[in-house]
């Protein structure tokens, strides 16, 4: 009797089982949303940074401004106490009481730091400063303050505008610069001069954002003196021509 051998046919494969199934797609779906994210974060790096550095110089120059002007009104200073007319053969000169400035300005260096260490400790009540929406970031503990920004504001898209997740942003300062008195006259017409009388203060704050930092250099000029001078007229007036004067003034 003859023997017959049966043909080994090809084992077909099924589908894959489903937790096999569903462990690839999870894997996937997780590899491809950190990769979105990471593409998304280093596109909007840029302009975050931007707006946060932007949103930073505003406060901490609200926030030597407003030093500097309690500094002057806590001393009582007014424009005859920094100022000091004095007269020359060329007509009437104006230059600042050094005294008084300099120790104005020793003066509002720490009280800017004083203020600045407020912004550090997120202590918004010793501010007084109630046109900056600011909060403590009360969450994390973390000190400083911290203001939220919808990503489609930060980003500069006029189709999202105030839509979007809220990304925090916080900042300290990290270092503090120096104060410079400024003073300058501009003469004008012909008999006339303008005083003006500055103070140049620097500061370091540090921005933070979730993946990123950065330190930002604020300068801040801050307007102590605006003052008109009045001098002598002058005998002869050509309107700085090099020519003779046709007009001359009679002096007694």
């Amino acid at each position: 009797m003859a023997k017959y051998r049966r043909r080994l046919q090809p084992r077909r494969k099924g589908p894959l089982p489903f937790r096999y199934v569903f462990l690839i797609t999870i894997v996937f779906f997780i590899f491809s949303t950190l990769l979105g994210l990471f593409i998304i974060n280093k596109a909007i790096e840029p302009a975050l940074m931007a707006y946060a550095e932007n949103e930073t110089k505003k406060v901490a120059a609200t926030v030597i401004k407003n030093a500097i002007n309690q500094q002057i009104n806590e001393e009582a200073l007014v424009q005859e106490e920094l100022s000091i007319v004095q007269t020359d053969e060329t007509g009437k000169v104006i230059s600042y009481n050094t005294q008084i400035v300099n120790k104005m300005a020793t003066e509002t260096l720490g009280n800017i730091e004083k203020y600045l260490k407020y912004v550090n400790e997120g202590d918004i009540q010793k501010l007084e400063y109630p046109n900056l929406e600011l909060e403590k970031d009360d969450a994390t503990g973390q000190t400083g303050f911290v203001f939220k920004v919808p990503l489609g504001e930060a980003s500069n898209n006029a189709i999202l505008g105030n839509l979007g997740p809220e990304i925090p942003i916080r900042f300290h300062m990290v270092g503090f610069g120096e104060t410079t008195p400024q003073g300058r006259i501009d003469e004008w017409g012909i008999n006339n001069g303008w005083f003006q009388y500055n103070v140049l203060a620097t500061v370091t704050m540090q921005v933070i954002l979730p993946f990123s930092t950065g330190e930002v250099e604020i300068e801040t000029i801050v307007p102590v003196i605006n003052q008109n001078i009045l001098h002598d007229v002058p005998e002869f007036y050509n309107n700085g021509s090099d020519s003779s004067p046709s007009i001359e003034i009679p002096t007694d």
